[in-house]
């Protein structure tokens, strides 16, 4: 080889790793764009589920807070000798049964705070995605970059699912408290 076509190749090389270079900051504004749009769309699909249900937590912990209190309060004049002591197990387990309520609402409103951290989670990913296109040697490398959002969104739904399996045993936990105090007040009353 001439020194002539050393030359030649060496500026052939360089010139391919300056495309090289070019075609992987495109891939990652490509990859970029494609996420906010994926961030945009899935906050604007989940905003309303997410604040009706974070709602509905909210009101939950305050209900069952107060018939907790209001129940406790007023504990001396309920539980009066004239009660049976099997009955006084229900306004017990009501108490019980408000306070797992109560627990269960405050994980699934953290659990869902978790999902609604999902732009955060993808922006956590964005630097993995971001080191895969600068490994980028073949085709099928390109594929794993790909994953990374999906798996960033999978995370995503398991809070939410979490979330909503957390909200629905809290609601049970409330329906049975209501009922043992509802049990317990028919009889008290001397039905």
């Amino acid at each position: 080889m001439t020194d002539r076509e050393v030359e030649t190749s060496e500026q052939e090389l360089a010139r391919l790793e300056q495309e090289l270079v070019a075609a992987k900051r495109d891939a990652l504004r490509t990859i970029s764009e494609n996420a906010q749009k994926l961030l945009t769309g899935t906050q604007q699909l989940f905003a309303a589920h997410w604040d009706a249900r974070t709602d509905l937590i909210k009101t939950l912990i305050s209900v069952a807070s107060g018939a907790m209190v209001l129940s406790v309060t007023f504990s001396n004049s309920l539980l009066t000798p004239q009660v049976a002591e099997r009955w006084k197990y229900l306004l017990i387990g009501s108490w019980v049964s408000f306070l797992a309520s109560i627990i269960l609402a405050i994980v699934a409103f953290w659990l869902l705070s978790e999902a609604r951290a999902y732009p955060s989670i993808i922006v956590s990913e964005y630097s993995k995605v971001a080191q895969a296109v600068e490994a980028i040697k073949t085709e099928a490398d390109s594929e794993h970059i790909a994953n990374i959002p999906a798996i960033a969104t999978l995370e995503k739904f398991r809070f939410d699912t979490r979330s909503k399996y957390m909200l629905r045993a809290s609601l049970l936990a409330f329906v049975l408290a209501i009922v043992l105090l509802g049990v317990f007040g028919v009889k008290r009353l001397g039905f």
